[in-house]
C-alpha cells in the first residue's frame, strides 16, 4: 500500500523520508542535552530522585516536631520530563485493495517442436531457467544416419551427372549426323539441278536434230546419238532424285537418333535433378538436427505438475511432443479469479501487490493488464491477468496472492511507531498540545505499509503525535521534544 501524502491543495506529496536520524530517534530518544538522562534511564533516575526527596522530606518532618502544620495542597503544572520525537499526522491518498489468489503463467508460450521424429537427442546445450535468444542452438540431434544418406545421394548425383554427360554426347553426335545428312541432301539437290540442265539441253538438241533429219540434212545415225543423250540425261535425273530421297531418309533417321538422344538427355537430367533435390532435403534435415530457439525468452516447465522436465534429455527419441517450452521474452503474468461482484472495481492499469504465502522473499508490484470478458457460469468469476516484473524468484505454476488496488481515498496516516497497543487490545496515540502535554487518544487503525499506518478515527490531520518514546509516556505528561 503506497501512501501518497496530500498538501493543503490536495496534491500528492512524498511520504516523510525515513532518514538514518529518524530511525535512530525511533529506537529511543534523540540525543539529550548535556547532563540530562532520557528514555528508560531518565525514568529510573527520576524514580530514584523522587524516592530520595521523599525520604529526605520525611526526615525533615520528624525533626521539625509534631506541631508542624500540613502544607496546603496546590495544583502544579507537570514538570517537563521524557524526551520524545514527534511528527505531524498527514492526510494521504490511501489505496483500497482486495485480495485475490491465482497461478503464474507465461504471457505467451513458445513451443520448440522437433523437425524430425524418431531421432535420438545427442546433446542438450541449455538448462531449465536459462535465457535464450531467437536462433540460438539449444540441442543437437543424432545426424549420423542422415549423413550416410547424404553421402549416398551425392554418389547417385555423380552417377546421374555421368549419365547426363554420355546422353549429351550422344545427342551432339546425332545432331552432327543430321547436319551431315542434310548437307548430302543439298549436294544431291545440286546434282539434280545440274542433271535437269543437261536434260533440257539434250531434249533441245534432240528436237533440233529431228527437224534436220526431216529435212534430210543429217543422217539417222546422228539423230539416234542425240536421242541417246536425251535418254541418258533423263536416267541421270532419276538417279539424282533417288539419291536425294535416300539422303533425306538418312536425315530422318539421324533426326530420330537426335530425338532418342534428347530423350536420354532429358532422362539423365531428371536423374541429376532428383539427386540434387535429395541432397538438398538431406542437408535441410541435417541442419534441423541443430534445434534452435524460435523466440527469445526463458526455458521453463509449462505445467509444474508435469513429470516431464522443461528441457528434453540426452538419449530420448523425438516425437510429437515439444522438446522445450519457452516463456516468450520472459514475460510472466498472474492469473487470478475475481468474483463477479468485485469485477467492476478492477481497472486495467491499476497496480497490485504480489506476495507468496510459501516464499516470504516474494513481494513485487504488478499491474492489471487484461480482464477477460467471459464469466465462468459455475463459479461466477472472471480471470484477471496481472503483468509481473522480471524476477528470478517467479516461475510458471507458482501460487501467489495479489492485493489489487480498486480506488484511492483520503485518510490520516502516521508512523506505525506512534501507535501504542494496550493490554486490553485498545490502541492509543499520544497527541501533543501547545504546552507539550501528551494526551492519550484512542484510535482505530487501518492498512499499513512501508512503516506508515492509516488512522481511521481518533486524531486529525496536522496533529502532532509522539513517534519515539511513546512507550514511556503517560496521559498528561509534559514531554520534551527532541531536535529532529
Amino acid at each position: 500500500m503506497a501512501l501518497n501524502t496530500l498538501t493543503e491543495s490536495d496534491s500528492p506529496e512524498p511520504q516523510p523520508p525515513h532518514s538514518a536520524e529518524f530511525e535512530a530517534a525511533s529506537d529511543g530518544v534523540a540525543p539529550p542535552a548535556r547532563g540530562r538522562l532520557t528514555g528508560a534511564r531518565g525514568i529510573l533516575a527520576g524514580v530514584g530522585i523522587g524516592m530520595a526527596i521523599a525520604v529526605g522530606g520525611m526526615t525533615l518532618l520528624s525533626h521539625s516536631g509534631k506541631s508542624a502544620a500540613p502544607a496546603a495542597t496546590t495544583q502544579e503544572a507537570p514538570v517537563a520530563g521524557q524526551s520524545v520525537a514527534v511528527e505531524t499526522a498527514k492526510l494521504a491518498f490511501v489505496p483500497k485493495t482486495f485480495s485475490a489468489t491465482g497461478s503464474v503463467d507465461a504471457q505467451d508460450w513458445a513451443q520448440v517442436m522437433p523437425q524430425a521424429t524418431g531421432v535420438q537427442i545427442q546433446q542438450i546445450l541449455v538448462n531449465e531457467g536459462d535465457s535464450v535468444q531467437t536462433g540460438q542452438a539449444i540441442a543437437i540431434l543424432d545426424s549420423s544416419v542422415l549423413r550416410d544418406q547424404l553421402n549416398e545421394a551425392k554418389a547417385q548425383l555423380n552417377s546421374a551427372q555421368a549419365q547426363f554427360s554420355s546422353a549429351q554426347a550422344q545427342l551432339n553426335s546425332a545432331q552432327a549426323q543430321v547436319s551431315s545428312n542434310r548437307s548430302i541432301v543439298q549436294q544431291k539437290n545440286a546434282v539434280l539441278k545440274q542433271q535437269r540442265a543437261v536434260l533440257a539441253e539434250a531434249e533441245s538438241n534432240l528436237r533440233r536434230y529431228q527437224g534436220l533429219r526431216d529435212d534430210g540434212v543429217i543422217s539417222s545415225q546422228d539423230l539416234e546419238s542425240r536421242t541417246t543423250s536425251a535418254t541418258t540425261a533423263r536416267e541421270s535425273i532419276s538417279v539424282a532424285q533417288s539419291n536425294i530421297s535416300s539422303a533425306q531418309a538418312d536425315v530422318a533417321k539421324a533426326q530420330a537418333g537426335v530425338n532418342q538422344a534428347q530423350a536420354g538427355v532429358t532422362q539423365a537430367q531428371a536423374g541429376v535433378d532428383t539427386a540434387v533435390t535429395r541432397i538438398q532435403q538431406l542437408e535441410t534435415k541435417i541442419a534441423q538436427t541443430t534445434v534452435r530457439a524460435p523466440a527469445s525468452g526463458i526455458l521453463a516447465k509449462r505445467n509444474p505438475d508435469d513429470q516431464k522436465a522443461a528441457v528434453a534429455k540426452v538419449g530420448e527419441l523425438t516425437g510429437s511432443s515439444p522438446l522445450f517450452y519457452i516463456v516468450r521474452n520472459g514475460a510472466l503474468q498472474l492469473q487470478v479469479n475475481v468474483p463477479e461482484t468485485l469485477l467492476s472495481q478492477v481497472k486495467v492499469g491499476e497496480s497490485a501487490k504480489i506476495t507468496s504465502d510459501a516464499d516470504k522473499r516474494i513481494s513485487v508490484q504488478g499491474r492489471v493488464r487484461d480482464i477477460e470478458p467471459v464469466i465462468n457460469p459455475q463459479t461466477r468469476q472472471a480471470i484477471v491477468k496481472i503483468d509481473l516484473p522480471e524476477s528470478g524468484l517467479l516461475k510458471p505454476g507458482m501460487f501467489l496472492r495479489s492485493e489489487i488496488v480498486t480506488q484511492k481515498v483520503q485518510a490520516v496516516v502516521v508512523s506505525e511507531k506512534a501507535v501504542v497497543s494496550q493490554a486490553d487490545g485498545r490502541k492509543i496515540v499520544y497527541v501533543l498540545d501547545g504546552d507539550q502535554i501528551a494526551h492519550a487518544k484512542p484510535v482505530e487503525t487501518g492498512d499499513h505499509n512501508n512503516g506508515q499506518i492509516v488512522i481511521t478515527s481518533g486524531i486529525n490531520p496536522d496533529d502532532r503525535v509522539v513517534v519515539a518514546g511513546a512507550g514511556f509516556v503517560k496521559d498528561g505528561d509534559r514531554v520534551t521534544v527532541a531536535q529532529q
